[in-house]
């Protein structure tokens, strides 16, 4: 992640989409923020916007509609938002990602090594899960799929969540809805290859309805799919049509 990006709009539901999975689990959030920028780079005047998204959240989302007015015209530092997510009963774990770039078994394993038991990971790569074309000088920007096997495979992990960007409606070249869930669902079929017996699995994707090219994802690995028809239920009713949420 950059930090010139912290708190804008798809931060906003990304805060609540991870409250909302930590309180359907019961588990412990840890974050790994994969900062890829340095401290200095300037901040972006963001103009974000929480009624773009969740309409519906004043209507018995009173603890999130608080996050959200919390993250509104959010302008501070990483720490700044952990204690945000300090403060609304979220964050249990931060790692903002030293050695990301110079050594990512270091950097992973040092991640892994302060996570409490029962620990639902969040991943917050500039773009997302690995691509057959990338480069060594771009890995800051991705998770990799052996990275996604060792960290879901931890005897303290419950759940693992990845933030996947998606090509902006306005962007150049852009793909239609389908497209996008397709490329996602590649990647899952390159990460079933690793695991013995694919986990559960689920994929938000933001966008104002189902017929527009979605500016966000994430993917969910739990070990237990006990849940998932009340994560399922819980994302219709807090976001209604911006958000889906599609078990793969």
């Amino acid at each position: 992640m950059r930090r010139k990006w912290l708190g804008d709009n798809h931060d906003m539901r990304k805060y609540c989409l991870l409250k909302l999975l930590s309180d359907t689990i019961h588990a412990n959030v840890a974050v790994n923020w994969m900062l890829t920028d340095d401290e200095q780079d300037a901040r972006l005047n963001i103009n974000n916007n929480h009624n773009d998204y969740c309409d519906n959240l004043s209507n018995g989302y009173e603890d999130y509609l608080k996050l959200m007015n919390a993250v509104l015209g959010f302008k501070g530092s990483v720490d700044d938002m952990d204690t945000i997510l300090n403060n609304n009963g979220l964050l249990h774990f931060s790692y903002k990602g030293e050695n990301l770039k110079s050594n990512r078994e270091v950097w992973l394993n040092r991640f892994l090594d302060n996570i409490n038991d029962n620990s639902l990971l969040f991943f917050d790569p500039n773009t997302g899960i690995e691509t057959p074309s990338i480069q060594k000088a771009d890995y800051g920007n991705y998770l990799l799929f052996d990275e996604i096997v060792k960290s879901f495979t931890n005897e303290k992990v419950v759940g693992l969540l990845v933030y996947q960007h998606a090509l902006r409606s306005g962007s150049k070249g852009k793909k239609k809805s389908e497209e996008q869930i397709q490329a996602i669902k590649d990647k899952l079929d390159r990460l079933k290859e690793l695991f013995i017996q694919m986990p559960p699995t689920m994929v938000f994707a933001g966008g104002k309805n189902s017929n527009e090219c979605f500016g966000e994802a994430y993917i969910l690995l739990l070990k237990d799919k006990t849940n998932m028809t009340n994560i399922q239920k819980m994302v219709k009713a807090m976001f209604c049509e911006s958000f889906l949420c599609i078990v793969m």
